[in-house]
């Protein structure tokens, strides 16, 4: 069986762009994270932090795992595909409920 080849450096600065441009969508559309976490807590404004952390790791823990069964912890774990396929499940649902949809950034869509 083949390996998946591991995230590369170009998909790492898109989750973190990614990320960084969710937290930018939520706070101009008035979702802080209480309201996208459904939690009632003291209102606090996202992050890239924050959205790479509460979003992107939760589907990352939900959806991939190691070769033993144990969820992956970091981005650092990721292959290619895991990358793609956690932002087509992120932005699938973030659509669905707050109606914000990205593009996973590349090389032709990286406005900073």
């Amino acid at each position: 069986m083949m390996s998946e080849e591991k995230r590369t450096k170009a998909q790492q600065d898109s989750i973190e762009l990614l990320c960084r441009q969710y937290a930018e969508a939520f706070d101009a559309a008035g979702y802080d994270i209480p309201a996208v976490l459904a939690k009632k807590v003291i209102p606090v404004s996202w992050t890239q932090g924050a959205i790479k952390e509460y979003l992107f790791k939760a589907v990352m823990r939900a959806t991939c795992h190691r070769k033993d069964g144990t969820p992956k912890e970091s981005t650092t774990e990721l292959n290619t595909k895991e990358v793609s396929k956690i932002h087509r499940q992120l932005d699938k649902w973030i659509n669905e409920e707050f109606e914000v949809s990205l593009p996973f950034p590349d090389r032709f869509n990286r406005d900073e």
